[in-house]
């Protein structure tokens, strides 16, 4: 099984934090993916810090550990199928999660997330939370 790691989840990893941590370690690496759409809030936030050199330096050391997963034209259709049913739902959620999640569908993966709520609004991903 493949754990898709969502953009939360990197960061509490990054942080140390013990539940997260203890997941990735019992899992190992080579069972672990992110999207690139992570990679691309990590380095917003890189940029946005006050500590943009030793941010960078944790985005590297990340994509030597794990897989990022690039977009291709199956996600992209899946992403347009999410938007369309959530919107006629009237529960969207942004354009980035609904990319992260398309990602994890397509892939086969099970999307690692602290934020549930939100993407338990999508009824085919499935869903774990290591903080709990």
């Amino acid at each position: 099984m493949t754990y898709l790691l969502d953009t939360n989840i990197l960061i509490y990893w990054t942080k140390g934090v013990p539940s997260v941590v203890e997941n990735i370690v019992s899992r190992g690496f080579k069972t672990l993916a992110a999207s690139i759409i992570s990679r691309s809030e990590l380095y917003y936030g890189a940029y946005r810090s006050h500590h943009v050199e030793k941010n960078l330096q944790t985005i590297k050391h990340l994509s030597e550990e794990i897989r990022f997963l690039p977009l291709n034209e199956d996600i992209e259709r899946q992403y347009g199928k999410l938007k369309t049913s959530l919107r006629r739902e009237a529960n969207l959620i942004d354009d980035f999660d609904i990319l992260i999640a398309a990602t994890a569908i397509i892939n086969g993966c099970i999307l690692v997330t602290n934020n549930v709520q939100h993407f338990s609004r999508i009824a085919e991903l499935k869903i774990e939370n290591w903080l709990t």
